[in-house]
Order: structure tokens, then sequence, then C-alpha cells
């Protein structure tokens, strides 16, 4: 069996795990050693001291997220901002909820987003 060693994007230490964070509507994701983790949340402490934590909190035990999303709505929606998506497969639950957001912030145009497959689609309430 093959191990994965997964480097510090900053030092390339091992040990690393893949972190996630979202600035605005942008995702980003980076490999952290738990020493650099600690040093990027002293980093920004100040600025979510000062926030309001909207983490979306589930309604019913178990939700699932991608519950009423149409998961080509939000792959086109990502490509129009500059997010990496993939172009097969389940799109990352970050993705969905920065879509989410989006939506709720009613930024995103509605009559631009189209399905890859047979033109517009409807858009689903979240």
């Amino acid at each position: 069996m093959k191990q994965v060693t997964i480097l510090d994007d900053l030092d390339q230490s091992v040990d690393a795990t893949t972190r996630t964070f979202s600035i605005g509507i942008r995702v980003y994701q980076i490999d952290l050693t738990d020493a650099n983790f600690e040093k990027l949340e002293k980093a920004v402490l100040r600025f979510v001291k000062a926030a309001r934590d909207i983490t979306p909190v589930s309604r019913r035990p178990n939700h699932d997220p991608y519950d009423g999303i149409d998961q080509g709505v939000v792959r086109e929606w990502a490509k129009s901002q500059d997010l990496e998506v993939n172009e097969k497969g389940r799109v990352p639950l970050d993705l969905v909820y920065a879509y989410k957001r989006a939506l709720e912030a009613d930024t995103v145009d509605t009559d631009a987003v189209e399905t890859p497959d047979d033109g517009p689609s409807e858009l689903h309430a979240v």
C-alpha cells in the first residue's frame, strides 16, 4: 500500500493537512502543518473576533448540503467566478457553500448561469 505524504505549502515540511478557507466569495485550499495553521489563525484572529459567524447550521441531523442544488449550475457559477472546478464528479462542498452565500447575497446572475447540458436551468432555492 502506497502512503501519501502531504507537504506544507509554505515550508515543505511533512505531515501537513489540507485546510480550506474563504475570503469574500473566493474559496482557497492550502496544505499546512499544525504549526503553520496556528500562524494563519493568529494572523486573522483580530478579524475573526470582530466578524459574525455564518457557518451553515443544519436544521435537521444529517442534512445533505447538496439537497436542492443543481451541481451543473454551481459548476458554471464557479467557472464564471474564475474558481477551479472539475468537469466531472461531485462539486466540492466549499464551492456549494460559496454558491449558497452568493445566492443569499443576491450576487448570482441567474440569467448568465447555464447548465453544461441543454441550456438554461432553474436555480433551486437553498
